[in-house]
């Protein structure tokens, strides 16, 4: 099924050809393209919003023994087994079981897992991408503050006047439900109405349309080239978390009783 056809020693992967079809897979620009585009399917947004909230959930180190043990144990040999065998065939995740057939269901379960997570992560970057257009409008407005900042108009005026100071849930929480989800549920339902699953059901939140089709218009065009545009993508898509990630834990441990109180606590059994 497979067969090399050279076996230089450059920096270039090896071509490999389906002697089936004749038709060669493509190959990375570099090495250094390949290795960042590791690094960007390694580290990402469940670096920086996913593994916080678990720590925190589960009392940070006392997370990190079960989770050492599966990345140690699981997690890394089938990253490592799924590299090897990609590169080696340059197929794709169903089509390399044609070595085992008798596994090709897993290559089939992998690729529905990668498109369900896909969704669920897309909808995420929305969601991101309608604050980064709050953060960045507040430049050229006269306002600095954002808008679900405790001093901004939507906090003084709407939300305080909703809640009545009750605390039930803070102003960004509230600007998350009633702005960014359009969910009014919660804010114009009696005590005693009936309200379920198909409430504004055919209602359309517009401004989060636009930003998934604006997400789903960036993946095309990051992924329309194969791995020459994968590999230009890779340059921000893995170093980009890292940036972040610096610049949050500089802005934690400036805050007051970063080390005295939220180190120990992360450190706490």
């Amino acid at each position: 099924q497979i067969s090399k056809t050279n076996s230089t020693t450059d920096d270039s992967a090896v071509p490999i050809t389906d002697t089936d079809t004749g038709i060669e897979p493509e190959a990375w620009k570099s090495k250094w393209e390949y290795f960042l585009s590791c690094v960007s399917y390694g580290v990402g947004l469940g670096n920086l919003w996913r593994f916080p909230y678990l720590c925190f959930q589960h009392h940070g180190i006392t997370f990190l023994i079960p989770y050492l043990t599966c990345l140690f144990l699981c997690g890394l040999p089938l990253c490592l087994l799924e590299a090897i065998l990609g590169q080696f065939s340059g197929y794709s995740a169903i089509k390399i079981w044609d070595i085992a057939p008798i596994f090709e269901g897993l290559g089939w379960g992998a690729t529905l897992m990668t498109f369900m997570c896909t969704l669920y992560y897309q909808m995420i970057i929305a969601y991101a991408l309608i604050y980064l257009y709050e953060s960045i409008k507040t430049i050229f407005t006269k306002s600095s503050l954002l808008p679900f900042d405790d001093d901004s108009v939507f906090c003084k005026d709407f939300y305080r006047h909703l809640n009545d100071s009750s605390g039930v849930e803070t102003c960004a929480e509230n600007y998350y439900n009633e702005v960014v989800l359009q969910d009014f549920t919660a804010a114009v339902a009696e005590p005693d109405s009936k309200m379920d699953f198909t409430s504004g059901f055919w209602s359309m939140n517009y401004k989060l349309v636009f930003f998934t089709l604006l997400g789903w218009l960036i993946i095309f065009y990051s992924q329309k080239s194969g791995t020459k545009s994968t590999g230009k993508t890779a340059w921000v898509t893995s170093l980009l978390p890292y940036f972040c990630l610096t610049s949050l834990l500089i802005g934690t441990l400036l805050q007051d009783g970063a080390i005295s109180v939220g180190v120990k606590k992360y450190l706490t059994m």
